[in-house]
């Protein structure tokens, strides 16, 4: 659809809108005045401050048309004395009343030199009434043919006011009070709770979400609309001084406004931060102005407010409704054509309601803007919400979005991490073969090869059969260690203890082994292991080869301490002993230490005329049972 079209669109729309909304209000519309009730439009005036009703012939009564204003002195309250002379049939209606449309004032009523009813001529602070007042004239009061009426008004400004006067059927009056009472009044403070439970509604989103800052400032314009309907409520000013009281109306209407104009800039998109600045001066400047003219000067107020406040209020509505049309230009956005329409409409129910207060329209109701509420808060409340189920919508997709990316990711991570797992794995049974490699290299290929050099050299028997059971033991030594990736240390002990307490017995040497129950789960690494058991073998073989003993005792268990644990294991025979630092390497105390310093152990021995211990103590850390086969 082309731009214009879709700009002639929405106005004709708008049109629509405010036609339906003026045909719906007709619908509640009455008759003004009703039928039978007459309206008094001539009568005489005289400026008194006096309470009790002038005399008749005073020369100060002069004749005015109603609805009439007259400036006073500067002094407040403004007092004067209105005079309706007419005539009445009595036995036209059982009662008859006097009733005082929207007065803008208070006022006592006499019938006849007789007092029918006071509104509060005398109360502080003076109330000043903007619904309708209806006074019942009693039975009795009322006299064929010619009838005297006094209104005495009194008003905290300084003009004295009488507005429409109608007198009929007590019973048409107060009921044509009652019904229009019910939309002035009774609807109005429904649509006033509902729009400020809406503001606070919208001012919590926006607290919840700051930087859709479109949230807050609908909620600013939804307060200030509250306000500006709830000025019609009071009859009485709710704060003092009086004068301050009465701009505010002017001031939310105008607030109002300016809030609808940021919002639509926000919610559209658009940058015109002078244009922002500029509704801010005038939103500050404005109420100064009002307040400043209300307090000193009342006939420039009655200019400033309704000739230049209102009238500007109007065309920044308008400009509204322009920015949202300006939106249009930008592509087919439904939500800115329907604020469009929305705004437009609202412009034209002001304009309505301008010309009403300047007396070109009369209704019953009065003023429409209040009952546009509905249709206000209906479209910009499903717009906004709709926006923010929206968002809700699109951060639950990004969130799902999310946790299926980092669960993509933390697949990608554990197979990172398992294939790493596999190649330390790898990397670990490649170094354990290598150890086992030099291990068997070092070992049992070096005893091989001694064993070949004695077969060349035709060396004896026995000293060959030594070499090779040597060798032998060594290889069960590296088949031992290489199980310990499933057999714990004291599996591995066990068998070092059957195999060698045979050989000892052999040599009639006991052996006492009692294997310690915090070592019987103890798991080391193959090479660790291979190591303790070269160093209990070797230790065993220098006893039983050199020291002469008939006793051999080895004791292993884990000693714990406060922060770290170790494996103990002694060596202990009651042979002829030996003096450590003198012997020679021949005897195999290098190889003990040597492997003690590849383990990272300590190892000590002590010797004596009572026999040999070789004490080995292998720090643990905090490898116990059913940990990894990682290196202590």
């Amino acid at each position: 659809m082309r731009i214009s079209t879709r700009i002639a669109a929405t106005l004709g729309a708008a049109a629509a809108l405010f036609a339906l909304f003026l045909f719906w209000m007709s619908t509640a519309e009455e008759r003004v005045p009703p039928e039978g009730v007459s309206v008094l439009s001539s009568a005489d005036r005289l400026l008194s401050s006096s309470s009790t009703p002038p005399a008749a012939d005073d020369p100060s009564w002069s004749p005015v048309t109603l609805p009439d204003t007259v400036g006073v002195s500067r002094a407040k309250p403004a007092r004067a004395w209105y005079r309706l002379r007419v005539d009445i049939d009595p036995s036209e209606h059982r009662l008859w009343a006097l009733f005082l449309r929207r007065p803008w004032t208070t006022a006592s009523v006499w019938v006849n030199d007789a007092l029918v009813d006071d509104a509060g001529t005398d109360r502080r602070p003076l109330p000043y009434y903007v619904s309708d007042l209806v006074f019942v004239i009693p039975a009795g009061l009322v006299r064929p043919g010619r009838n005297e009426i006094l209104v005495r008004s009194v008003r905290e400004r300084s003009s004295a006011f009488l507005g429409a006067v109608w007198l009929g059927d007590a019973e048409t009056l107060t009921g044509f009070k009652a019904r229009t009472s019910r939309y002035t009044q009774t609807y109005v403070r429904v649509i006033i709770v509902v729009t400020f439970v809406l503001s606070l509604v919208y001012a919590g989103l926006f607290a919840m979400r700051r930087r859709e800052t479109a949230y807050g400032w609908f909620s600013a314009a939804l307060l200030m609309w509250a306000i500006q309907n709830s000025w019609t409520q009071f009859d009485t000013p709710p704060i003092s001084p009086a004068w301050a009281w009465r701009p505010v109306a002017y001031i939310a209407l105008g607030w109002f406004v300016i809030c609808a104009a940021v919002f639509v800039h926000r919610f559209a998109h658009l940058r015109r931060p002078r244009v922002e600045r500029s509704l801010f001066v005038v939103g500050a400047l404005g109420p100064v102005a009002l307040w400043i003219t209300a307090a000193t000067n009342e006939f420039a107020f009655r200019i400033t407010g309704p000739f230049i406040w209102v009238p500007s209020v109007c065309l920044l509505g308008l400009y509204v409704g322009w920015s949202l049309l300006q939106a249009l230009r930008r592509g087919p956005a439904l939500e800115s054509q329907v604020l469009a329409i929305v705004a437009l409409f609202l412009a034209m129910v002001g304009i309505r309601d301008y010309l009403r207060d300047r007396g070109f329209v009369e209704t019953a109701i009065g003023l429409y803007l209040p009952f546009a509420a509905p249709v206000v808060l209906l479209v910009f409340g499903t717009i906004l919400l709709r926006r923010f189920v929206a968002a809700l919508d699109e951060s639950e997709r990004l969130n799902l979005e999310l946790e299926a990316r980092v669960a993509e990711k933390s697949a990608a991570i554990e197979a990172s991490y398992a294939q790493i797992a596999r190649m330390e794995a790898q990397r670990a049974r490649t170094e354990e073969r290598e150890r086992l490699m030099r291990d068997m290299h070092d070992g049992i290929g070096g005893q091989l090869v001694q064993a070949l050099a004695m077969v060349d050299r035709k060396v004896e028997t026995a000293r060959m059969r030594e070499v090779i059971q040597s060798c032998l033991d060594d290889l069960r030594l590296v088949i031992d260690a290489s199980a310990t990736g499933s057999e714990s240390l004291g599996a591995v002990l066990a068998s070092l203890r059957s195999r060698m307490r045979r050989r000892l017995e052999g040599s009639g040497v006991r052996l006492h082994w009692p294997l310690g129950e915090s070592a019987e789960d103890l798991v080391l690494n193959a090479h660790s292991t291979l190591q303790v058991l070269r160093i209990l073998q070797e230790a065993i073989s220098n006893a039983l080869r050199h020291s002469g003993a008939t006793d051999l005792r080895v004791e292993c268990e884990v000693e714990c301490g406060t922060r770290t644990s170790q494996l103990r294991l002694a060596i202990t025979d009651n042979g002829g002993g030996f003096d450590p630092d003198s012997v020679t390497r021949g005897r195999g105390l290098g190889n003990l230490r040597k492997r003690a310093e590849d383990l990272g152990a300590t190892i000590d021995i002590c010797s004596g005329q009572d026999g040999t211990q070789v004490s080995l103590r292998v720090p643990l850390g905090t490898t116990r049972a059913g940990d990894s086969d990682a290196e202590n």
